[in-house]
């Protein structure tokens, strides 16, 4: 052989086998697998996550029913990563449980009086809150022992005080998996709430979401995937903060709230192939100044609906005495708050009010049954100066809805394009809006096919452009409120 042609491989080893071992040692994260203990308020799930470095690992949860306690908190991780065996793994939520102060407590106490201890078990944690108290700022504990027939003793103090005439209640209902983190992969495994479990009726999305994760900076990267949540008592995914989000191929089913909750500020989002059933409020919610987003591909049915104790819910006959404008604007398969928030100190920059919701593509969903709308995005009274912008509706398919398939409350500049909507009351409906496109959709059996409409002279709906849509069995094609272009 060339002795140069050996003198080149031995050179060409010398410089690559340092790099790939250097390149293995940057990977090598810590690897846990979950052994089951019985003994675990988390079944030895939180011991997992716990032996791993803040700088990140994997844990790999085997096939198996852990019925929690308390949940499972991955907070300040940088690179971590949750996966189960499929639907074979499941996390599951106790039964629900409410009750109320018997006497008032004050802060570092480590000891509550409750109205009825009920079915209480040492390890399991309790949300405590009142109604002067937003509910996502509701305090978690959990249970060390009991002093005598009401008094339950917490593993560490209350970090406030709590009053009786405060109506402070306390309840087991909190996130199964709650998560503060840079960088997540979540996959593969069943959760189940506590909606069907004796569910006593204290809902709200902070509290009660199934599974909450918040982007701790910018540039975080969350990816949920392949998740199957089943019965979530508020909201089955909460997501917040700044980062970068993907939500993908998970089946969420009877969820009395939201199915998916993109959370304030929250950007860069994508939406993509899941399958949702029975949501009381909203498939895919948007709250506020949500940016930069795609929700595609996505199977989406039976929305104002949920079911718990054996029965199914209507949302919409609660509200019967309202109008259906109302309804609108809280009933869809995908829609929210195109406005930003009508307050300050809650955005990123705490003197700034939030921006409206903008750049955002909701594209090629298939979305039925609903006692609301299909699409609808709305903003506030008082945030008339924050409109949505730049929001392209394309290529849905709408089918059954009862008020309208797509509603668009003081929207500028978007787009309603290439939508296939059959069965309902509007097919479109463009209230307040201005500068908006509605071009090239196919409406059936509608009793009115497109309204374009404001009930303030001060914000008129104008400059909007409809044409080249197709219309079968409506009662009325296009109604004209305002000064439109056809």
């Amino acid at each position: 052989m060339n002795r140069r042609f050996i003198d080149y491989i031995t050179i060409l080893g010398l410089i690559v086998l340092p790099l790939r071992f250097l390149a293995v040692a940057a990977d090598n994260r810590a690897e846990v697998i979950v052994r089951y203990n019985p003994e675990s308020p988390t079944r030895g799930i939180q011991e997992a996550v716990d032996s791993i470095p803040k700088t990140g690992g994997s844990v790999y949860i085997p096939a198996g029913r852990y019925d929690l306690q308390t949940p499972i908190q991955l907070l300040g991780y940088k690179n971590i990563t949750i996966k189960g065996a499929g639907p074979g793994t499941i996390l599951e939520a106790p039964e629900d449980y409410l009750t109320f102060l018997a006497e008032d407590v004050a802060a570092n106490s480590n000891r509550i009086k409750i109205k009825a201890k009920g079915p209480l078990r040492v390890g399991d944690a309790l949300s405590v809150c009142d109604n002067k108290t937003s509910q996502r700022l509701a305090v978690l504990v959990q249970i060390a022992g009991f002093g005598g027939k009401d008094t339950v003793i917490l593993k560490q103090p209350l970090k406030r005080g709590f009053k009786v005439s405060e109506k402070t209640y306390i309840s087991r209902s909190w996130p199964l998996l709650l998560a503060k983190v840079e960088k997540c992969n979540i996959s593969d495994m069943q959760m189940t709430g506590s909606l069907q479990k004796n569910y006593r009726g204290y809902s709200h999305w902070g509290r009660n979401s199934v599974l909450a994760v918040n982007g701790a900076r910018e540039g975080s990267c969350v990816r949920l995937e392949r998740l199957d949540i089943h019965d979530a008592p508020a909201d089955a995914i909460m997501i917040g903060g700044e980062g970068v989000y993907t939500i993908r191929d998970c089946r969420i089913v009877n969820t009395k709230e939201r199915a998916i909750h993109l959370g304030n500020w929250a950007s860069r989002i994508h939406v993509a192939g899941n399958y949702i059933e029975k949501a009381g409020l909203f498939g895919v919610y948007f709250c506020h100044g949500i940016q930069n987003t795609i929700v595609s591909g996505n199977i989406i049915k039976d929305i104002g609906f949920y079911r718990t104790g054996g029965k199914l819910f209507d949302r919409s006959k609660k509200w019967t005495a309202k109008n259906e404008s109302f309804i609108a604007r809280h009933i869809a398969g995908i829609g929210g708050l195109g406005g930003g928030a009508a307050f300050t100190g809650r955005g990123p920059n705490p003197k700034d009010k939030a921006p409206g919701s903008t750049r955002n593509i909701i594209s090629n969903n298939l979305i039925s049954h609903s006692s609301g709308c299909g699409i609808s995005f709305l903003r506030r009274e008082k945030e008339v100066e924050r409109p949505g912008k730049f929001i392209n509706i394309t290529g849905n398919t709408i089918e059954d809805t009862d008020i309208a398939g797509i509603y668009l409350f003081a929207a500028e500049f978007s787009s309603v394009n290439n939508n296939i909507i059959s069965g309902t009351k509007v097919g479109i409906d463009i209230f307040r809006s201005a500068s908006c496109s509605v071009r090239s959709n196919l409406i059936h059996e509608a009793k009115t096919a497109i309204c374009i409409s404001s009930d303030k002279p001060a914000v008129p709906a104008t400059g909007n452009l409809i044409t080249g849509n197709l219309f079968k069995k409506c009662g009325k094609n296009v109604v004209n409120e305002t000064n439109i272009k056809k």
